[in-house]
């Protein structure tokens, strides 16, 4: 019997990815509704702070949470996984308030950038406890807590603005909420789960940056992972105005369902990618793998084609007549945000399979393109420029990963006879 299988995959992926809807739909519902409520230019400082956000975050997260649930072994403590988030996302949070400075961001866009950033440096603190809860078979938990906080979160955000038209004084309740929910909720219920009473305590302070030392292919991952999709981004926004950056991210916001979909069935499913790896069941491999990206194609396939028949009329009743110049860019972004959702796939795989350089080193070239092309085509095609910058370097960094793969699979019993 395998270590995992006290875990009903069932019932921890259905409402994880429940609860990560609901925080997912809560952001979306957050980008949308500013700009009914506000107008485009808050859209555009809203999303400027999530982008902005989306990068450091990769310090905070170090993609740690691939490793704590492929730690089958138990090779760390909790506790041990608990300080290094504690260290990572102390860390990233300096980094975003100084690099935000260095890169010129004042007043208005400096305050929504850190406020936002507060509110995802509680997420990441609740992300690790549901590491832990992961670990007992208890991910469910996460749902029921996750859609509590976007529920909360939500309403408040839209009631404080609404009332003062204010976004900073709606951002800034919005990080009292996450922390708030991290202190009183989050941590309570994992508490009652641990092994060992949690703790911060400095004999775990070795440990937590030897986790930092063996999982800095994954951070690098993460970053790459992070920064891709931001660069276009912030490259567009520098070079034409915030404003316009609100109606691309407007636009896009809708296709960030899809990748989050995809993500929350899969993080469930790494113990089994691990499981199957080292019990080398070739076949259940190939099927689970490729399973998951011919679901994800046929999701794509299919939101394509809606985007075509419904998208006009479906982004205007969202957004207004406003965003109608705009809306020639949904099909690409929809196809740009398929991509992503594969590479997402390729991480869970490889992390599995313990081949952490290949993902890191697929990852930088994927970033190295997108920061070659993002600049140029963003010049000489406006919006076509940020999702071409997306396509190209994603489709390239699959096409690496999709020749390790077939490789890992065939050579898995040689693989495994040599470690």
């Amino acid at each position: 019997m395998s270590k995992d299988s006290h875990i009903d995959y069932k019932k921890d992926t259905l409402l994880n990815t429940i609860g990560n809807f609901a925080y997912l739909g809560a952001l979306w519902l957050m980008s949308v509704l500013v700009v009914r409520l506000s107008g485009f230019e808050d859209a555009g400082y809203l999303s400027l702070a999530m982008t902005s956000a989306n990068i450091y975050i990769s310090l905070a997260s170090y993609t740690v949470r691939l490793y704590y649930a492929a730690d089958l072994d138990y090779k760390f403590s909790d506790n041990q996984y608990i300080m290094m988030r504690v260290m990572t996302t102390a860390s990233s949070f300096v980094l975003c308030v100084v690099c935000s400075l260095i890169a010129g961001y004042t007043s208005k866009k400096l305050i929504v950038i850190v406020l936002f950033y507060i509110y995802k440096c509680g997420e990441m603190m609740s992300d690790i406890l549901f590491g832990l809860l992961q670990r007992k078979g208890k991910l469910y938990l996460s749902g029921y807590t996750m859609t509590f906080k976007s529920v909360v979160s939500l309403i408040a955000f839209c009631a404080v603005l609404w009332i003062s038209k204010n976004l900073v004084l709606a951002l800034a309740i919005m990080a009292v909420i996450a922390i708030l929910i991290f202190m009183f909720i989050d941590y309570p219920i994992a508490k009652k789960y641990a092994d060992e009473k949690i703790a911060l305590r400095k004999s775990d302070v070795k440990p937590a940056l030897n986790l930092c030392k063996i999982c800095f292919s994954l951070f690098v991952v993460g970053l790459c992972f992070n920064i891709i999709p931001s660069l276009p981004r912030l490259v567009f926004e520098k070079m034409y105005s915030t404003e316009e950056l609100g109606y691309y991210s407007s636009i896009s916001t809708i296709t960030v369902l899809i990748s989050t979909a995809v993500n929350c069935v899969l993080v469930p499913l790494v113990p089994k990618f691990t499981t199957y790896y080292l019990e080398r069941k070739k076949k259940n491999m190939a099927i689970l793998t490729f399973g998951c990206i011919g679901i994800i194609l046929l999701i794509g396939v299919i939101c394509v084609i809606m985007s075509l028949i419904l998208g006009k009329w479906l982004l205007t009743l969202l957004f207004g007549e406003e965003i109608a110049p705009y809306v020639y860019i949904f099909k690409w972004v929809i196809v740009a945000t398929i991509l992503q959702s594969i590479i997402i796939c390729f991480n869970d795989f490889f992390v599995a399979v313990d081949k952490q350089n290949i993902l890191m080193t697929g990852a930088i070239l994927g970033l190295v393109l997108c920061t070659a092309l993002a600049f140029p085509l963003c010049k000489e095609y406006y919006m076509y420029g940020v999702t071409n910058a997306l396509i190209i370097s994603q489709g390239i960094e699959i096409i690496f990963f999709l020749f390790f793969i077939v490789k890992i699979i065939r050579n898995m019993d040689k693989l495994l006879k040599n470690e």
